[in-house]
Parts: structure tokens; sequence; C-alpha cells
């Protein structure tokens, strides 16, 4: 692989909008993949090519945030609570984001992704969780799952 995804050419990854719309900042995305945050600044911006097992490490944690946003979702259903339409606008772009993402996961070679989940399995193994938080565009509140 060159450096630039076939999908998205040099433009940022999905993954990274998701992240952010999960409220999840550079500098943690930074401290999980053990790299400055101006090279997460580069991959973001698609100046710099984002490792492709940091990729799909990256895409799995999105995932994991989603899936704890639906559980969330539930346990508001389940108690008769209101689920605050702004997070569920959050939600749809989160799922459209991955969704995006693992378009383009999906052409990687199988040693690629095998790799990304190794990352991932070491990370969750080591930390016992991944990030939760789940901030409103324009709220300053914020919903642990």
């Amino acid at each position: 692989m060159d450096g630039f995804s076939p999908l998205f050419g040099s433009a940022q990854q999905p993954v990274f909008e998701g992240l952010a719309c999960a409220g999840v900042p550079a500098k943690t995305i930074a401290k999980m993949l053990n790299v400055s945050a101006p090279t997460v600044s580069k991959w973001r911006s698609g100046k710099v090519q984002i490792p492709p097992a940091s990729l799909v490490f990256l895409t799995l944690i999105l995932a994991h945030l989603i899936e704890d946003a639906e559980t969330l979702e539930r346990r508001f259903d389940d108690i008769g609570a209101r689920w605050d339409s702004a997070l569920d606008e959050q939600l749809t772009t989160m799922r459209r984001l991955l969704h995006q993402q693992e378009v383009f996961t999906a052409t990687l070679a199988a040693d690629v992704i095998h790799a990304g989940a190794r990352l991932y399995r070491d990370w969750f193994q080591t930390n016992g969780t991944v990030p939760t938080s789940m901030h409103t565009a324009g709220h300053d509140e914020t919903v642990a799952p």
C-alpha cells in the first residue's frame, strides 16, 4: 500500500471524524498508539499515512464506542428515559463513518487486519477499557456508558 487510501485519496480517513464525533481527542489517540499528538494530526489531515494496522486498531476502537453507546441507548429505553436527540444524531453519524471506514478496511490484507486486531486486543487487555465518553455537539455534558 503506497500511503493513501484508494477510496479516500489523501483525505482523512473517516475513522478520525468518527472518533472526534465520539469525543476522543487526538491526545488520547496518540497515547493509545504511543505516538505524538502532531503525528496524529498529520494522520488526520492526510499529510502522512497512518500505518494500516493502527488504522484497523482505531476502527475497532470506534466500533467498540458505538456498541457502548447503543448499550446505553437500550438502557435508557428499558427504564423509559428519554434519549437525547443530539446523541441519537451523533450515534447515527458515528455509524455512518464506521461503515465508510469498514469499506476501506475490508480492502486491507488479512495480515494487516490481524495485526490491527492484535494491537486492539493487547491494548484492551492492558488498559481494560476503551475511551467511553460521548460529547454531544454544542453541549458540555458527557455521557459515560
